[in-house]
């Protein structure tokens, strides 16, 4: 049958403002503050409304405070569409302290300029509510990559594919794993003098497999245990709980 001219032709259906805002352009740190603001505003702690949001670095950020991801803000991604600097003003304990689950930051370019414009950490746990956070692909100069405490760990976190150098000759470790089921691999690291990799209490079934610890040693005796030390390279001295497997073919 033929169709009639006289048809209306269906209206398209819009998607929601929300719908549209998922993605947020923040040319400055204090953008990517007010956008973490809005994104946390749209739902709270497990409602898994956020999922799906993202913060995309289209400038270069001057950090003068740790951006705190909040419990609110689950499945966030913060990425950039190049390598724009990210730079401290001042010394600055964290450049994210992340605080709620399912967040991915991958493809940030962080500079420490000097010991007094410095990020002592890249990432650090502020709650032990974070499953399944991803450092993916940064190019981060600070004392500390990646750092969990006793009481804020994580769960099946990725943190993969990262370089890292440090500002101090001396610092505490690189990356610091409190939680369980992490895998901590192909990334270059950085030596502070001690450990480049340590494995806390708590730390357990953890995978550390394939990085570059720039001569540092790798400590885990007070950690839970079970966890793979494997196929790692320009290794330092290695004490391991008494349950962990090294024998992967780790070099010096």
């Amino acid at each position: 049958m033929a169709v009639s001219i006289f048809n209306r032709p269906k209206r398209q259906i819009l998607p929601t403002v929300l719908a549209a805002q998922r993605q947020f352009p923040c040319e400055s740190y204090s953008d990517c503050l007010a956008a973490i603001t809005e994104i946390a505003s749209a739902g709270g702690s497990g409602d898994y409304k956020t999922a799906g949001f993202a913060i995309v670095q289209t400038g270069p950020w001057d950090v003068t405070a740790p951006i705190i991801i909040p419990a609110a803000c689950i499945g966030l991604t913060i990425s950039a569409v190049a390598r724009v600097p990210i730079t401290a003003s001042g010394i600055v304990s964290s450049l994210f302290d992340v605080r709620a689950p399912l967040v991915t930051i991958r493809n940030l370019f962080v500079s420490s300029e000097s010991v007094t414009d410095m990020f002592t950490a890249f990432v650090i746990l502020g709650a032990s509510t974070t499953k399944r956070l991803h450092v993916l692909f940064n190019d981060v100069v600070a004392d500390r990559l990646y750092v969990e405490t006793a009481s804020f760990t994580s769960s099946s976190a990725q943190i993969h594919g990262n370089e890292h150098s440090r500002v101090n000759l001396t610092a505490s470790a690189a990356v610091v794993l409190h939680g369980t089921s992490i895998k901590c691999s192909h990334n270059n690291l950085s030596d502070g003098g001690g450990d480049t990799i340590t494995l806390g209490s708590g730390g357990s079934r953890n995978t550390i497999v394939g990085n570059d610890l720039g001569g540092g040693d790798y400590t885990s005796t007070a950690s839970g245990g079970l966890n793979t030390f494997s196929s790692n390279t320009n290794v330092g001295t290695v004490t391991a709980h008494a349950t962990d497997n090294t024998t992967g073919g780790n070099t010096a």
